[in-house]
This record gives C-alpha cells, sequence and structure tokens, in this order.
C-alpha cells in the first residue's frame, strides 16, 4: 500500500466511523426528516442514499480504471437518479442500507489499496463534479458521506463530529 492510497483509506474510515456512530443512535427514529427540501429524506432515506451512492460511485470508478470510459454521460441529472434510486428501495431498512453500505465500503476499502498512482490519476465523470481523477473521487466519496451524516446527526439532536477534514 502507498502513502496516497493509504491517506485515502484513512479519509474513507474516518467517514464511516462517524456515520456508524450517527446512525447507531436513529433507532425508533429512522423516519425523522433530516431535509425539508429537494428530496425531503428522512434518517432512512438517507442511509438508502448512501448505501446507493456508494454503490454507484464505486462501480463508476472500477469502469475508469479498468476500461478507462466512464458510463457517465453528459447531460446525467443526479438529483433525478438520487430521487429514484431511493424510491425504488422505499422497503428497504435503515439497518439494511447500513448494511449494504457497510459491504459495498469493504469492498471499496479492499480495491484501494490495489491501485497504483497511475491508477489514481485516471480521470472520469463524476455525476456532479465534472471530470476528476480517481484520487480525488474517493476523497468525494468520504466527504459525500460525512455531509449527510452531519446532517442526519443534525436531525437527531446529536452534536455532529468535530474536526471534518476538508477533500
Amino acid at each position: 500500500m502507498s502513502e496516497r492510497t493509504d491517506f485515502l483509506r484513512k479519509r474513507l474510515a474516518a467517514a464511516q466511523a462517524e456515520m456508524v456512530a450517527v446512525f447507531a443512535q436513529a433507532d425508533g427514529r429512522w423516519e425523522t426528516p433530516v431535509y425539508a427540501d429537494g428530496a425531503a429524506w428522512n434518517v432512512r432515506q438517507v442511509a438508502i442514499h448512501l448505501a446507493e451512492a456508494e454503490r454507484g460511485l464505486f462501480g463508476q470508478m472500477k469502469s475508469i480504471v479498468e476500461t478507462g470510459s466512464s458510463t457517465v454521460p453528459d447531460d446525467f441529472d443526479v438529483d433525478r437518479y438520487n430521487q429514484r434510486s431511493v424510491e425504488k428501495r422505499d422497503t428497504v431498512t435503515g439497518p439494511e442500507a447500513l448494511a449494504a453500505q457497510a459491504a459495498t465500503r469493504a469492498d471499496l476499502m479492499a480495491w484501494v489499496e490495489t491501485l497504483t498512482a497511475a491508477d489514481l490519476e485516471k480521470t472520469g465523470r463524476h455525476p456532479v463534479i465534472g471530470i476528476i481523477p480517481i484520487d480525488m473521487y474517493i476523497r468525494v466519496i468520504a466527504r459525500h458521506q460525512k455531509d449527510h451524516t452531519a446532517d442526519t446527526a443534525k436531525a437527531l439532536g446529536l452534536q455532529a463530529a468535530a474536526g471534518t477534514a476538508s477533500l
């Protein structure tokens, strides 16, 4: 493992630990609203979104590294995709979503360990940011998780994690 991949794995692990700590306190409060505007998701739906987003982004990264191409079209509507992916999984419980996300994260962590410096520089289209290298894709996954975790903690009346790192 290189110093860069170690750094990225630490970012992912820290974001995961924060998420687990917050969502562990959601028992019985899965339907608590987190967002009032836009998607208007509750705690359970945020957990579903995190699982689905990570699964999708991990697939994108693997495609970029393995084939050199991204499958995100230029006109991709991320808001529509996010809303539909959560709606399609409406019967998924919070704990089920978190288990799916944790399984994807374990696979992602193992995969990051295999990446070379050249792999980390390969670029592809991120659905929100645009063309970025794999290194940044991984950082964005951690940041995305931390942002939704902080919003969820606030909705649950918990103190947000201190010292969140930037990308």
